[in-house]
């Protein structure tokens, strides 16, 4: 288990942001939570070679996706809040040129994340989307989330 102490460090890293408890029962339990959970991914991926790592880059690209999902939900509050309501709900597939499961994987994780998008159906090189506007596709189409997860 090489490495698995930066993977601990994220993980309680994460369970601080997400539980907003400094306690020492919350502190200890996250460590708990943090080493069987590691545990448990290790015990999944023994035969396989992990595909992301604690590296830089994918730091940054979590950070990038908050700030992505963030300004999605504002963009999903402004049009449900409109007083005329023009939704123009739209479903279509956006090819991707990942080549690898996992980053296919994360694209359509993070299209689901991000609100207003949902990821339906995820094809050998094509993901369905289903968007609240046109807009949104445009996005994903234009390849940034696509790029930057091909450079992870």
């Amino acid at each position: 288990m090489k490495g698995a102490f930066f993977y601990i460090l994220q993980f309680i890293f994460l369970w601080i942001i997400l539980s907003t408890q400094m306690d020492p029962f919350y502190l200890v339990s996250g460590l708990i939570c943090s080493v069987i959970s590691l545990k448990l991914l290790h015990m999944l991926h023994k035969d396989q070679r992990a595909e992301f790592s604690a590296s830089p880059r994918f730091i940054l690209y979590i950070g990038w996706l908050f700030k992505e999902i963030f300004i999605s939900a504002i963009k999903v509050t402004a049009i449900v809040w409109s007083p005329k309501l023009q939704i123009d709900a739209q479903m279509r597939y956006i090819n991707t040129r990942l080549r690898t499961r996992a980053k296919k994987v994360l694209f359509a994780s993070s299209i689901t994340l991000t609100p207003g998008t949902i990821s339906i159906d995820l094809n050998d090189d094509a993901i369905l989307v289903h968007a609240l506007d046109k807009n949104s596709l445009v996005d994903l189409d234009q390849g940034v989330m696509e790029e930057r997860i091909g450079k992870l």
